[in-house]
């Protein structure tokens, strides 16, 4: 059994506000835009999301800068994922300054209910140059003025490659003058690379609580697995990862239980999903009148000629986020490295009625 894959929840139980800004304009381009989406869902799932612990917000910069995630629209992590994967592409000329006046004037201000007690953090991501520099160097100190913290300007994409652009200098410039310190430059597909999505975790975490170790031993524990048999008795796992080898020797890195689960009465169902069409995968119980949960079985990955093969990676995956819930949404399930057409067929099982023991815990 393998250990969840994405960035290890290593959150600090302490209050803060988290905004995001990221590139909506044209240049960046709508299939840029969802790589940030996705870089921005991926750094809230490593945190504790709560009316008192850490809150998120997203603004996009475009044509018409505007507020796709306030800071108080939700405290559930599933609902605020499902809110930042339905943030509209707007496109248009980039308004970094229109972005910049937001989050100084509008994000933190009382009435959005902000953490009390909890630093105001920002991370600028941007593909490029604005419109208007003057009216970005004056948002910008308004924004340093206002007490908010940049915890890392990002810079993605060919704007900030001096041996493609010759007006990169403008870019780079312009997004150090806005953060200040701790900017960095990326290829766009870099967003996706789990070391610079832990190292932001790391930044974050250090402005809300300046005592935060990075060299902690190890990560916190995956969720319990499904049950080895389906209909009475069985094994759960869950592990945790090893993230510093000089100083977890001692810990124990892998646990099991016995299942109280019963599940005996349960119908099949099969998804179809084209992996290049859609980036949303839903598995749904549909007897609302009954308690019910459903088990991922199998997933078959088919290339578009219709040959398939068993895809253990994604079916592992799948489990750990599905099995047991009523219903479940994964976004690109298929990843996003992968840039071959095929779709992917996941048979699963709904569970109603199911009946529950005593869990027994060893280790």
């Amino acid at each position: 059994m393998e250990e969840d894959i994405g960035v290890c929840k290593l959150a600090v139980p302490a209050p803060s506000n988290i905004v995001f800004i990221i590139d909506g304009s044209y240049r960046a381009g709508h299939s840029h835009f969802r790589l940030q989406l996705l870089f921005v869902m991926g750094i809230m799932q490593a945190f504790a999301v709560g009316r008192n612990l850490t809150r998120f917000g997203v603004i996009q910069v475009s044509g018409k800068s505007g507020i796709g995630l306030r800071l108080n629209d939700t405290f559930d992590i599933d609902t605020m994922i499902d809110m930042v994967d339905d943030i509209p592409y707007v496109g248009g000329p980039r308004a970094t300054f229109e972005a910049l006046q937001l989050l100084s004037n509008e994000m933190f201000i009382q009435k959005n209910n902000t953490a009390r007690n909890g630093p105001n953090l920002a991370v600028f991501v941007s593909c490029g140059a604005s419109i208007n520099s003057t009216a970005v160097m004056q948002a910008a100190d308004d924004v340093h003025e206002a007490g908010i913290l940049y915890a890392r300007g990002i810079g993605i994409g060919p704007e900030f490659e001096y041996d493609t652009n010759s007006d990169a200098h403008i870019a780079v410039a312009e997004i150090t003058s806005v953060v200040r310190t701790n900017v960095t430059f990326h290829h766009i597909r870099e967003l996706s690379r789990i070391d610079l999505m832990e190292a932001l975790v790391a930044d974050l975490h250090r402005l809300i609580d300046p005592t935060y170790e990075y060299g902690v031993a190890v990560t916190h524990w995956s969720a319990w697995s499904a049950c080895s048999v389906s209909c009475g008795g069985g094994v759960q796992t869950r592990r945790r990862r090893c993230i510093n080898p000089q100083r977890c020797k001692e810990k124990r890195l892998v646990r099991t239980r016995q299942c109280g689960l019963r599940c005996c009465n349960a119908t099949q169902h099969e998804v179809h999903f084209d992996c290049i069409l859609s980036s949303r995968l839903t598995l749904l119980c549909n007897q609302d009148d009954y308690p019910k949960i459903l088990l991922v079985r199998h997933v078959d990955s088919c290339s578009m000629t219709n040959a398939c093969e068993q895809d253990d990676e994604i079916r592992t995956s799948l489990q750990k986020r599905c099995d047991g819930k009523g219903h479940c949404s994964a976004i690109y399930p298929c990843g996003l490295t992968n840039q071959e057409e095929r779709s992917i067929v996941v048979s699963y099982e709904c569970c109603y009625n199911p009946m529950s023991g005593t869990d027994i815990q060893n280790g």
